[in-house]
């Protein structure tokens, strides 16, 4: 083997390695939103329980990159204001949507 295809492989190896590299953390990237995501809607939720006047709710949490999205049904808009505070107390939450139906 030549000086030469001795350094060319070791560039196409090290090229390889970069890309590995580079996948595993982009992968690690949307892992980590996942699980940031994850905890966020669980935080929410457990804010939602913990206020006495949400009972009887049905409020479904789902978050993507910070933004909440509450769905479900609610008694009254000011339950509903109630929920909408909530979600934005919780940190990581950067802006709330209401998908909440007002109404038995």
């Amino acid at each position: 083997m030549t000086h030469r295809s001795r350094i060319a492989g070791r560039t196409g190896a090290m090229a390889g390695m970069l890309l590995t590299a580079i996948a595993v953390a982009g992968c690690a990237t949307t892992l980590n939103a996942d699980l940031t995501d994850a905890t966020i809607s669980a935080r929410v939720k457990t804010a939602l329980l913990r206020d006495p006047e949400m009972s009887g709710s049905m409020i479904e949490v789902e978050t993507l990159g910070g933004i909440v999205t509450l769905s479900g049904r609610v008694g009254s808009r000011s339950i509903e204001t109630r929920a909408l505070r909530a979600a934005l107390s919780v940190d990581g939450v950067t802006d709330v949507q209401s998908r909440l139906q007002v109404g038995r």
